[in-house]
């Protein structure tokens, strides 16, 4: 693994300088740069107890019911393995999904910029295919239109074809919502899956270590589908107030989206087993973050074990500041890229 010199000190990875190389790029923003008025876009007035999140929420008229949104786009890694990647974001969808404490119904997707004059373009369109049958028949889940949908536009004729996923879930009330953000000051937090030595497909990968995207990051689709089933338990049993499931930037990354909103922080300890670049930035499947109270604590631990889950003590949800290993790194609410360690 090679890291630029400057993120090292004596082959030890400079963490911070890593975040503060990383914060830089559009896609781990913890804000959006486009943000506008969320009073008026956010399902704030549809769930009263719903903090900022990126489902969308929407009520069904005359039922207690209330449908669950979301959606994903895979363009960065369909060139490695379209039927792999397809199953990877698919697997992700359904994850995010399920994170929210809704059952997932019906998917769709849509291929841009296909040409159906490309022999290549048309291979990949029929190994895309094949990845949405495979995640159907594991997940017993349909297709809303029983087909993939294509955009061609000429004008981008020569551009790589892109996936966009959109997942419909039902969630039963609003009293089964698993918000994103964290709630509470001295909630534990814990990381519900495995910790690997993988950092490929990451933005870490190709933003830090400068290398080229060559292989998806690791993947388990038998894993995946337990992982789902036990997050349905944990909701239904109402053991777990927030669930984050690990995407871009890594576990790092989406602790920090985690917080932003609420203006909660985190104090964590790493997994010693892995390195720090893979447990804290790896992007790899498998993993979702929860937050638990003080006092449901023994039962989740309960639950956990009797289901046969991994899962490993990160830390707890501070007060705003952000530490790691014991050593902090600023607050969550101010610019801590400049905060001296």
């Amino acid at each position: 693994m090679s890291i630029h010199p400057e993120l090292q000190n004596e082959n030890k990875l400079l963490v911070k300088d890593v975040i503060e190389m990383m914060l830089a790029l559009p896609q781990l923003s913890p804000v959006n740069y486009f943000h506008v008025n969320k009073d008026n876009i956010t399902s704030d007035t549809v769930l009263n107890s719903t903090s900022h999140v990126d489902a969308g929420i929407v009520p069904i008229e005359n039922s207690e019911n209330v449908m669950v949104s979301a959606t994903i786009v895979m363009e960065r890694l369909l060139r490695i393995s379209p039927q792999a990647s397809t199953e990877l974001a698919l697997a992700q969808l359904i994850r995010k999904i399920y994170s929210f404490g809704a059952v997932v119904s019906a998917f769709d997707i849509t291929v841009t910029n296909v040409s159906m004059s490309s022999p290549y373009h048309m291979e990949m369109v029929d190994a895309i295919k094949e990845g949405c049958k495979r995640i159907s028949r594991k997940y017993n889940l349909p297709m809303s239109h029983q087909k993939i949908l294509f955009t061609c536009d000429p004008s981008t004729i020569n551009q790589m074809p892109s996936l966009v996923l959109h997942g419909l879930g039902v969630l039963k009330t609003e009293a089964h919502f698993v918000t994103s953000s964290f709630k509470t000051k001295g909630n534990n937090i814990y990381l519900l899956g495995k910790s690997l030595e993988d950092v490929q497909g990451s933005l870490f990968q190709k933003y830090v270590m400068n290398e080229t995207w060559d292989s998806l990051m690791k993947f388990d689709l038998d894993l995946e589908i337990k992982l789902k089933d036990v997050l349905e338990g944990l909701v239904s049993d109402n053991l777990i107030e927030t669930a984050n499931p690990l995407h871009r930037g890594g576990l790092f990354f989406s602790l920090l989206r985690a917080g932003y909103d609420s203006g909660y922080g985190f104090d964590i300890t790493t997994d010693m087993s892995v390195s720090p670049e893979a447990f804290l930035f790896g992007e790899y499947l498998g993993r979702v973050i929860v937050s638990v109270s003080p006092e449901k604590d023994d039962d989740f631990i309960d639950y956990m074990t009797s289901a046969g889950q991994s899962f490993f003590a990160l830390g707890h949800v501070t007060k705003g500041e952000i530490r790691i290993d014991d050593e902090s790194y600023g607050y969550i609410d101010k610019d801590y890229s400049n905060v001296e360690s």
